[in-house]
């Protein structure tokens, strides 16, 4: 008899081991819930988005705002903090989802893009009027001091490119790469085209910089979910509705309203 219980008991763990075995090489293929979302983005980057008041808004936030909510998501968009803590928030999983930055393979590891772009966001050299010289290639910036966002990437071949040949000191806001370009201490900085005028014109700057005709490229900027996120399953129709505002001039129509709320709410508050 005792046999028998032994037997018995041998088989129903057989038998736990078999279905837990099923449970890792089947898992549930039942989709997370999510009936709301974290949203940021870089905090100072209009008009793509920037930080007002301890929320982000922007072109990239209401274009993401009205694709998600076609399928009842709460949306939410708080300021948590530079540029590279919004970065590591979704590397962490404590965001859902980043608007309108650069797809680069170090952001893939943790990040999945939408194929559809959000929208051109060329990068261009800044100087100081004056102090303008020859760019027609890379390597016309070597030996000379330059400045870039903290955080900031641009392609995987220029990113390989300044690391190995270039003099760029990090900082940690537009206003500081600007400051430093007019105390002559930086002959140069990069940054997105539109951005940079944005702030200049807000600042009624536009006299005292310009960005030299050629650009760094002509890249593009994507929306992201995070790997960690359980939205993550929304990318397919994120991606398809997103294509279709884009034809049909809902995302351009975003970018010029939220470049008058910029400039309205910059004069505002300097």
């Amino acid at each position: 008899m005792g046999n028998l219980h032994s037997l018995k008991s041998i088989l129903q763990l057989s038998l736990l081991n078999i279905i837990l075995s099923f449970s890792v090489f089947f898992p549930t293929t039942v989709k997370a819930s999510c009936s709301e979302i974290t949203i940021s983005g870089h905090p100072n980057y209009p008009p793509y988005q920037w930080n007002h008041q301890g929320q982000i808004i922007g072109a990239s936030i209401d274009i993401a705002r009205k694709i998600l909510e076609e399928k009842d998501i709460k949306v939410h968009t708080p300021y948590v903090g530079a540029w590279k803590r919004v970065l590591r928030s979704a590397e962490h999983g404590t965001i859902d989802m980043i608007v309108a930055l650069k797809r680069t393979s170090e952001r893939q590891v943790y990040l999945t893009f939408n194929d559809t772009p959000f929208y051109i966001n060329p990068f261009v050299i800044w100087v100081k009027k004056g102090r303008s010289f020859n760019f027609t290639e890379w390597s016309d910036l070597i030996g000379k001091q330059g400045g870039k966002n903290l955080g900031d990437r641009y392609g995987d071949d220029f990113d390989k490119f300044i690391k190995n040949n270039l003099s760029i000191t990090p900082v940690n806001s537009v206003a500081s790469n600007f400051k430093l370009l007019a105390l002559e201490r930086h002959d140069y900085y990069i940054h997105g085209l539109y951005p940079g005028r944005s702030y200049l014109l807000v600042n009624d700057l536009e006299q005292d910089f310009t960005a030299l005709t050629k650009k760094i490229n002509e890249g593009f900027i994507h929306n992201a979910f995070s790997k960690k996120s359980p939205c993550i399953y929304l990318n397919d129709f994120f991606n398809k509705r997103l294509k279709e505002m884009m034809n049909n001039g809902d995302t351009k129509s975003a970018m010029d309203q939220n470049l008058k709320l910029w400039q309205k709410l910059g004069k505002l508050e300097r």
